[in-house]
């Protein structure tokens, strides 16, 4: 449905007439009556009634402006917002590992914060491997992931240690062994 259509349906309903409603749209009457006659169409009900010289609500002409105040509702709220936002920001989308949510994301969050303050950002968290994917499809546009030399791509962010810990129970780690793990794992008791 168009919206001046709906304004123009509005207006006759305020109104009660075509020349009024006219005047107040700032069209002419033929026009107000082509575009009720159009709807009419569009909706495939009669919207309005004569009675004398005034018009008056079907029940779905009734019906159907409860609707049309919303949508005219709507659409000027829209408008508004839009005229209001210098920019619409879509929230950036970050990839982070578990191992680093507690450590270097807060420190890249707030930077991030500090240059785009009001940018919303959107954490999905994975693996690196997992990361790399999304960022290389368009998924992600920023991701905080592991890398083995100086020479892969990306910003330097910082350096760690790994340390692995074992408490000496092979059974559970066999268990929780990450089958897509590259690499063979040697386990020896001394």
């Amino acid at each position: 449905m168009d919206i001046e259509v709906l304004r123009c349906f509005i207006a006759v309903v305020e109104t009660g007439s075509y020349t009024q409603a006219a005047e107040q749209v700032h069209r002419s009457q033929s026009a107000v009556s082509q575009k009720m006659q159009k709807l009419a169409e569009q909706v495939d009900k009669s919207l309005f009634t004569k009675s004398g010289r005034v018009l008056e609500l079907t029940e779905d002409g009734k019906f159907l402006l409860g609707y049309a105040r919303h949508i005219i509702s709507l659409h000027d709220d829209a408008l508004r917002q839009m005229q209001q936002s210098k920019q619409i920001i879509r929230p950036l989308q970050l990839g982070c590992p578990d191992d680093y949510a507690q450590v270097v994301l807060p420190k890249v969050i707030q930077y991030i914060k500090a240059c785009v303050p009001n940018l919303p950002v959107h954490i999905h968290c994975h693996n690196s491997i997992r990361l790399r994917e999304l960022l290389s499809t368009g998924v992600l546009d920023a991701a905080i992931v592991s890398r083995s030399s100086a020479k892969e791509a990306g910003h330097f962010l910082q350096q760690d240690n790994g340390v692995w810990a074992f408490d000496g129970n092979t059974s559970r780690l066999a268990k929780s062994y990450d089958n897509n793990a590259r690499g063979c794992i040697e386990l020896r008791k001394h």
